[in-house]
């Protein structure tokens, strides 16, 4: 009786102590989530820092339960292909240009507009805007969800035949663009040759003269390593970089609740992040070394800024506004311009 009573009482011990373990622990603690993240950047570039961030929160705050893994340059695909892949669910997290998604979002067409935005004030204060959240939202038609709003710089021009400073004198250049109908117009009213081109291709052809020039933030040109094939960067910025770090709807609905309420947070964290922290950094590195490679680093005068507006500025407009950006949106952009 004493060893069948003391087999008992051990029985009741374990089930006790395994009522309680299951009971400290959360519903998803049971298993890990790995989870992938894209861009088409080098694994040096602020998009790559702005994912790592992310990835810590996200790992930090599920307590590892939650896993994300970064490829870089290009190795989930192109900036097309990694928008399908969130809406399929084969891609987990991207960060690339909204430009890239104009084909199924084409209200995006809004920041490739040219001279949109003044500078990097004037665009960050306009991501916290009521519109600016409304805009983020625009990706739920397609099953991707907006985490948050960051850009990695406004595009400026790299080229080979001679700066871009000057609207009269491009004509008959060919310059590399995204896939996006409002970067490629500007051009087009100045009478270049824009050409539609994935990222993988822009350094040899670049290098080869395929294309005369590029539009780019001056962050991508160091990380990069393209000013080892041009002469010349023209600081003209023409419009922003809008990099959200998004999600596939699908992957977002597989998680439990508690998980997708972090990620939530952590998205939009690692976004203020990199807009605070990461840009300026990023930023004033890249001009150091685009400039100590020898590469002629040109500001355009305010007079030849308005003469780019005056060739191209109403001739683009005209043709995506309202008819496809919302005019409201260009409304809210506008009251904050210089504050």
């Amino acid at each position: 009786m004493t060893i069948r009573k003391s087999l008992f009482t051990a029985l009741g011990v374990f089930c006790a102590a395994m009522i309680i373990c299951c009971s400290c622990s959360s519903p998803a603690s049971a298993k890990v989530y790995k989870l992938k993240a894209g861009h088409v950047l080098a694994a040096e570039s602020m998009a790559q820092a702005t994912l790592q961030h992310f990835a810590k929160l996200v790992k930090e705050r599920t307590k590892g339960d939650v896993i994300i893994t970064i490829y870089p340059a290009g190795q989930l695909g192109n900036e097309k292909d990694l928008f399908e892949g969130l809406m399929i669910g084969s891609v987990d997290f991207v960060s690339a240009g909204v430009s890239a998604a104009t084909s199924w979002v084409p209200e995006y067409n809004m920041f490739d507009l040219p001279l949109i935005f003044d500078n990097e004030k004037h665009l960050f204060t306009w991501f916290k805007s009521k519109e600016g959240a409304q805009a983020l939202k625009w990706f739920e038609k397609c099953g991707i969800i907006g985490l948050g709003w960051s850009s990695y710089g406004f595009f400026h021009i790299i080229s080979n035949k001679r700066p871009f400073d000057d609207v009269a004198k491009i004509k008959g250049m060919q310059v590399r663009c995204l896939e996006s109908s409002a970067l490629m117009a500007p051009y087009k009213y100045a009478g270049a040759n824009p050409v539609a081109m994935v990222f993988s291709d822009c350094y040899t052809s670049l290098q080869n003269g395929t294309v005369d020039a590029m539009m780019t933030p001056d962050t991508t040109c160091e990380t990069s390593q393209f000013y080892k094939v041009v002469k010349y960067l023209t600081m003209l910025n023409i419009c922003p970089t809008a990099c959200p770090i998004t999600m596939s709807k699908k992957t977002m609905d597989s998680l439990p609740p508690e998980y997708q309420k972090i990620i939530r947070k952590a998205g939009a964290e690692a976004c203020t992040y990199a807009n605070d922290v990461l840009y300026k950094e990023y930023g004033q590195h890249a001009l150091k070394v685009i400039g100590d490679s020898g590469v002629k680093i040109i500001y355009p005068t305010p007079k030849q800024i308005q003469a780019w507006r005056d060739t191209v500025v109403n001739k683009t407009y005209a043709e995506f506004v309202p008819s496809i950006v919302p005019k409201t949106m260009i409304d809210s952009i506008e009251a904050l311009r210089g504050k």
